[in-house]
């Protein structure tokens, strides 16, 4: 059983983030957390 994924993804048009993984099984049950690099922040 997986206990954890960690993923870096780029954010898309209207807010859109995809992180996919084979290791995921289907109808199963998750948690997304979404932490923004400070960096990416103070650029903007």
């Amino acid at each position: 059983m997986i206990n954890h994924i960690r993923q870096q993804a780029i954010v898309g048009k209207g807010g859109r983030i995809e992180g996919l993984s084979s290791e995921l099984p289907i109808g199963a049950r998750v948690e997304i957390i979404v932490l923004i690099d400070e960096p990416t922040l103070k650029n903007h």
